[in-house]
This record gives structure tokens, C-alpha cells and sequence, in this order.
């Protein structure tokens, strides 16, 4: 059953579940604040890098983010929650044309090597996984252990992202 199109939360509920995220995350509110992307992750650690800390109930890492993203929510054509086969949330993101280019170059040149990649919303690290084969269809999925609610409100976040000039 596809659900991805419509919300069973109000934009308040979103809203505010969105504010709980931040509000309740480390990096929610830290400097410098992180476009909604894909970032690849500096394994030096630079002077230059960013810090940020991927969190879920009992798992916590702080990786080094090169300050320039592969692609932004500007990149993002359609963004829809979906379902695993355990009924777990995730986000299907479908990139435009740009986007799509940059994600198959980045995947493609850290394919095989144990590299990473890392998925920021709205400043907040929600996935940073290896990179195992090149992506070049333009379509990517972010599971991140959200609830429902959650997945719902980062959807609505991007969407807004996405449309903003």
C-alpha cells in the first residue's frame, strides 16, 4: 500500500514534530547551518570540515563533512515517504538532472572502498551510508530509524526546501 502522497498529520503537527527534531538533536541548531543535501564526509578531518553527529536511541558517530554539498534539496524533484517491508518509513528522493550527475560521479568514485556519504536535513545528519555501487538512476532512499511522524515531517521540510527560491 502506497501512502507517500498523502499525510495523516496536519501542517501544526508537522510543524511542531519538526521543531521536537531539532530541538532535541545536538547539531539542530549549530553553526555553520548545513543545506539539506548530500555531503561527502572528509576522512582527514580538515581544518576546513565541518562536525556533525549522526544520533539514533543507541547509536551515536561525529563525522567530518566537507563544507561543499554533491547536491541540495534544490536537486530533489519529488520527495515521498514509503515503506519497508516491515512497515519501516524511509524517504524516496528522485533528483533532476544536475543532481542526478553528481550523485553517479561521487558514487561512482567511492564505489568499493568503504567510503561514505552523508545525508543532511534541515542541518541534522540522518544517514551516512557506504557507498557499495554507483548510483546512476537519480533516485536515492534515507532510512534513518524515523517514526512515522518524523518521516513525514522531514518529507514536508524538503518539499518546502524544494519549492523555496
Amino acid at each position: 500500500m502506497d501512502h507517500s502522497d498523502i499525510s495523516p498529520y496536519s501542517d501544526e503537527e508537522l510543524s511542531q514534530e519538526w521543531q521536537r527534531m531539532i530541538d532535541s538533536h545536538p547539531d539542530g541548531n549549530a553553526s555553520p547551518k548545513l543545506a539539506s543535501g548530500c555531503y561527502q564526509i572528509d576522512k582527514l578531518a580538515y581544518e576546513g570540515s565541518i562536525k556533525r553527529t549522526r544520533k539514533d536511541d543507541d547509536f551515536s558517530e561525529t563525522l567530518h563533512l566537507l563544507p561543499q554539498a554533491v547536491f541540495t534539496s534544490k536537486n530533489f524533484t519529488s520527495v515521498k515517504v514509503d515503506y519497508q517491508n516491515q512497515g519501516i518509513p524511509q524517504l524516496n528522493i528522485h533528483l533532476d538532472e544536475d543532481g542526478k550527475k553528481a550523485f553517479a560521479v561521487i558514487t561512482t568514485e567511492l564505489a568499493g572502498d568503504q567510503s561514505r556519504l552523508a545525508f543532511v536535513i534541515n542541518n541534522i545528519l540522518y544517514s551516512a551510508p557506504v557507498v557499495l555501487e554507483p548510483i546512476i538512476g537519480g533516485q536515492l532512499s534515507i532510512s534513518g530509524g524515523f517514526t512515522d511522524k518524523e518521516a513525514h515531517a522531514l518529507r514536508a521540510i524538503l518539499e518546502k526546501e524544494m519549492n523555496e527560491e
